[in-house]
């Protein structure tokens, strides 16, 4: 298979970049454009990911939690699984539905995330309770 085009992953790191800035909206129209192309496989969860990342920094919570289900549930064996597991437990949280989002915590940790990711699980979790 081959791999993303370098414009495609020029505009993927455009896109990243934007998020950095903290220009979300901009980061957002950027992600739905890259995906509305010829996305690699490998790149469509990321780009579900990131325009989650984004909403949730937007405070647009079920927008957040629409993308991060997405990734989860059409690609569980994607890299950004465990980050959209924690992702989606800190959307429930910020939208004020703590016990959704221990639940959530509770079982991305069972998962057996990476430490990076157990870590900002188990800091988030000490938040909550």
């Amino acid at each position: 298979t081959r791999g993303p085009s370098p414009e495609f992953k020029a505009e993927y790191e455009q896109a990243l970049a934007a998020y950095r800035k903290g220009n979300y909206d901009e980061s957002i129209l950027m992600f739905q454009n890259l995906a509305v192309k010829q996305t690699p496989v490998s790149y469509r969860d990321n780009i579900a990911f990131w325009v989650g990342t984004n909403y949730l920094k937007l405070e647009m919570y079920d927008e957040a939690i629409n993308q991060f289900q997405t990734v989860l549930n059409k690609y569980p064996r994607g890299n950004k699984v465990h980050d959209s597991r924690y992702a989606l437990g800190v959307s429930y949280y910020k939208k004020g539905d703590t016990g959704r989002a221990l639940d959530i915590l509770e079982s991305a940790l069972r998962a057996n995330p990476p430490r990076e990711v157990r870590n900002k699980i188990e800091r988030q979790m000490s938040e909550i309770q």
